[in-house]
């Protein structure tokens, strides 16, 4: 193969590997978008959109609850031995 071939495969490579990742670049950017919880929701229908939020809010709602369990424990265990400070 000459030089001039091996050129041109490299150029279609690289415009192929571009164009594939432009399209996807632009389907993901096609859905709306939405910033909750210090994240970024991506959805397609308002329907779509509140059930991500809901189960994104279930999951904090999840861990804040095992946050205090964690923290009434400690504060049962402090009690139980006196703190003299």
């Amino acid at each position: 193969m000459d030089s001039e071939l091996k050129f041109y495969i490299v150029l279609i490579g690289l415009m192929s590997a571009i164009m594939m990742i432009y399209s996807i670049y632009i389907i993901l950017d096609e859905k709306k978008k939405r910033k909750y919880y210090k994240s970024k929701i991506y959805y397609d229908t308002d329907w779509d959109m509140y059930n991500t939020m809901v189960k994104k809010q279930k999951k904090v709602i999840f861990f804040k609850r095992l946050e205090l369990i964690w923290l009434t424990l400690l504060v049962k265990i402090k009690r139980l031995f006196k703190w003299n400070q």
